[in-house]
């Protein structure tokens, strides 16, 4: 009630203006993934001396590539070259320094308190963590025990197009369907319950009704669902954040039909959350139902944020930016 957001498209990307309706102070600020193609639009900010700043809400666990791997992943791409330029041209680039960064990466604020131009730092929980807020006092009305797949859309994802891989994740879609499917009613006969899908949010529902025909399939509410789930089953969303934040066990599927980049991503998860990880081609249904508290509480503090945090976090910067302008007229 207090903020308008505008958000505008300069050069086709978004930037975000944060007006607060008392002060008349306007914020500007960046999508941090992509930041390095907004570096004429950051210093175009920078000399005309507005109060512009980055968002960065770390949500999953970036890979450390070694250079086979590294080379893996690019053979993967439409443009190898002109990937392979870019990543080069991103280790020299030189951007001026943000006045605020908010993050909930302690490190990211520690590594650039000292900066004398950066004047704000506000540390958060990720947009995760306000939806569990956002949840705590919902019901569902589901009474039956159920397992729950957080798909991602892995032959359709918007990441293909970013990542500019030249096909989705999957080597062969239909296989990989049947493969999961069987894997599910193998899952439903073993342990007696349901196998509930919720669905990447960007697919058609009716189509995908159509291809998980006999499970039941939700839109929305994952976090809902997850809270009332027995079992999580899944592979590298960053909607297992809240499994990890409701502590629910959590299976990883692996499969012969994944790119590099996709086997690399559910490797790193599982090591970090230590889940049991399942190769779909095996024919093997085993689920592990133990959590982790240790890696769980590991995982929460490097990714998800923290709960003593009661504000959302759009909330928490909004009083911040606001007594920031009080203490500088």
């Amino acid at each position: 009630k207090k903020v308008k957001v505008i958000v505008k498209l300069i050069d086709n990307k978004k930037i975000f203006l944060l007006e607060d309706k008392f002060k008349k102070k306007t914020f500007i600020i960046c999508d941090f993934p992509k930041i390095r193609e907004y570096s004429h639009i950051i210093k175009y900010l920078h000399l005309n001396n507005f109060f512009w700043g980055t968002v960065h809400l770390k949500c999953s666990p970036i890979l450390k590539l070694n250079i086979l791997n590294y080379i893996k992943i690019l053979l993967l791409k439409k443009n190898k070259i002109d990937s392979m330029l870019m990543s080069l041209k991103n280790l020299f680039i030189k951007l001026p320094d943000p006045k605020f960064i908010v993050s909930n990466e302690k490190n990211l604020i520690l590594k650039n308190i000292k900066k004398n131009y950066t004047k704000l730092f506000i540390l958060t929980n990720n947009f995760n963590y306000d939806n569990y807020l956002d949840i705590k006092k919902k019901k569902i009305g589901i009474k039956e025990n159920f397992i729950l797949y957080l798909d991602e859309g892995l032959y359709s994802h918007d990441d293909h197009i970013y990542m500019n891989f030249k096909n989705s994740h999957l080597s062969n879609k239909n296989d990989f369907i049947i493969n999961l499917k069987n894997f599910f009613r193998k899952v439903e006969k073993k342990y007696k319950m349901p196998v509930y899908i919720s669905l990447y949010p960007r697919f058609n529902f009716k189509n995908q009704k159509k291809i998980f025909k006999g499970f039941k399939i939700f839109k929305s509410n994952t976090a809902l669902l997850v809270r009332e789930s027995k079992l999580i089953i899944g592979h590298s969303s960053t909607a297992l954040d809240y499994p990890v934040i409701f502590e629910k066990p959590i299976n990883l599927i692996d499969s012969l039909n994944f790119n590099t980049y996709l086997k690399l991503n559910i490797k790193n998860l599982q090591t970090l959350l230590n889940s049991n990880l399942i190769d779909l081609e095996s024919g093997v249904s085993n689920l592990n139902f133990e959590v982790i508290k240790k890696n769980y509480s590991a995982y929460k503090k490097l990714f998800i944020g923290n709960d003593n945090q009661k504000k959302k976090s759009y909330e928490l910067m909004h009083m911040k930016f606001v007594e920031y302008t009080k203490k500088n007229k």
